[in-house]
């Protein structure tokens, strides 16, 4: 035996302790002290007295040993409790953080082109003592990135689920976000520990981008102070590049106002649009937070009769406005509006609501909310077999969008479908393009995939 092999056992033997001396005394000492007390056949009797005894004796060290093994590790093992969950189907800009769980975020495939992704959060909580029932971990929920107010949620460990899931969904009766369990838990009869070694567990996991059509634009977040004068809340919700948690901030702030300050604020006409409409969009969202507040504050100033007035008015300026704003609402808003008017006082105004009866001039877009602001998404749909418009479409999109850099490409990626989902962060260019579908022969709806 050489040096090296006497190191190599040395390091051995302190790593693993008295596992190791027992391992050493039971399977190697003790053999082979039987072994020379077995060949000891012409030896005197005191010569075999003496080798058994130290075959007993080293036996019996042995079996001390691995008592005093077994009493160690029973005291002293380096177990660690793992308690492990996930946090589901939390949109794009959502985020969760806390100070003793550990998240790692898992993005979700995506379903089609521009179909918005949704990220899992995976959760894990490391400690060395055993977790007792009902023992809480809190976390933080967000939809903005600085937001100075994040919604507490707790979680609690119950004993014999180990991997519990958990959606965070807007409740309209309770007017507050909530932590919801999911019934298809998935039981374990893991006892709530494992037996490991490792360098580290579950590290914070950095966001993985995911792609869509083009560069694009920074999202912008309002401070907190901006949300004090009229004119910098009015800025917040029209600009569809804000963030989902700012435009929420900005409609409690307007519910703070006085009736005429309010009326003032959702009448304004500024350049973009007018503050109705604004509204009216919103209450749309497909955050259902920010779509549940706006809806709230449209009831509280009577929008629909604010508009309905406006189609009464006398002032064909005002009528025809207010036309326009009914064209953007979707047919359920838009007919309830037009019970209040009457609609038999021209000939215009007759054709105007059998149109918005019919659906058919109708354009309600639908925000979608996005790490990046405001998406909004335009369906086109189409014959495939008309060549006319497959042509007329994939030349549209080829100069509208990003991610072809060739019409051969373009050609090649339309050939064999039939609709197609395509969005930017501005509502101009939604409803020009959705104009252009319809000019090409195709035909274009609003929502989100």
């Amino acid at each position: 035996m050489n040096t090296e092999d006497i190191t190599a056992l040395t390091k051995i033997a302190y790593q693993f302790g008295p596992f190791f001396f027992a391992l050493l005394f039971t399977l190697v000492i003790s053999r082979w002290t039987y072994k020379i007390y077995h060949k000891q056949q012409k030896s005197t009797t005191k010569e075999k007295n003496t080798y058994r005894w130290v075959f007993i004796s080293t036996t019996f060290f042995g079996m001390l040993l691995v008592i005093v093994s077994v009493i160690w590790w029973w005291n002293y093992r380096p177990t660690t409790y793992v308690f492990r969950g996930e946090v589901k189907k939390l949109k794009d800009y959502e985020r969760v953080v806390s100070g003793n769980l550990y998240f790692r975020s898992r993005w979700t495939g995506k379903l089609g082109e521009n179909i918005p992704q949704f990220h899992d959060e995976e959760f894990a909580v490391i400690q060395e003592t055993p977790f007792s029932q009902n023992q809480p971990f809190d976390m933080l929920f967000s939809k903005e990135p600085d937001d100075p107010n994040p919604k507490s949620f707790t979680i609690k460990y119950l004993p014999g689920d180990k991997l519990p899931r958990y959606e965070i969904v807007w409740n309209d009766s309770t007017h507050e976000n909530q932590l919801k369990r999911l019934s298809d838990s998935t039981t374990s009869s893991n006892n709530g520990f494992r037996f490991l070694f490792f360098d580290r567990a579950f590290a914070q996991g950095i966001k993985s981008q995911h792609l869509n059509e083009g560069k694009e634009p920074a999202i912008i977040q309002m401070p907190e102070q901006a949300a004090n004068k009229h004119e910098d809340i009015i800025s917040i919700l029209q600009d569809e590049r804000t963030d989902v948690g700012s435009k929420i901030a900005a409609l409690d702030k307007l519910r703070t106002f006085d009736k005429k300050s309010l009326f003032n604020v959702i009448t304004t006409q500024t350049e973009k649009e007018n503050m109705i409409l604004t509204i009216s969009d919103l209450a749309r969202h497909t955050d259902r937070e920010l779509a549940f507040k706006a809806q709230q504050l449209s009831n509280l100033v009577n929008l629909n009769k604010i508009i309905s007035d406006r189609l009464n008015s006398k002032n064909g300026v005002i009528v025809n406005d207010a036309q326009q704003i009914v064209r953007r609402l979707d047919k359920a808003q838009a007919t309830t509006i037009l019970k209040s008017v009457n609609t038999k006082q021209s000939d215009e105004m007759k054709r105007f609501a059998k149109d918005i009866s019919s659906g058919r001039a109708l354009t309600p877009l639908k925000p979608t909310g996005s790490s990046k602001g405001d998406r909004y998404y335009v369906r086109a749909q189409w014959n495939p077999n008309d060549k006319k418009t497959v042509d007329c479409l994939t030349q549209l999109f080829n100069q509208e969008l990003f991610d072809r850099p060739s019409l051969q490409k373009e050609a090649d990626f339309m050939r064999g479908r039939s609709e197609r989902w395509v969005y930017w962060y501005s509502k101009e260019w939604a409803l020009e393009i959705a104009a252009k579908i319809n000019r090409c022969g195709g035909k274009a709806s609003f929502g989100s995939p």
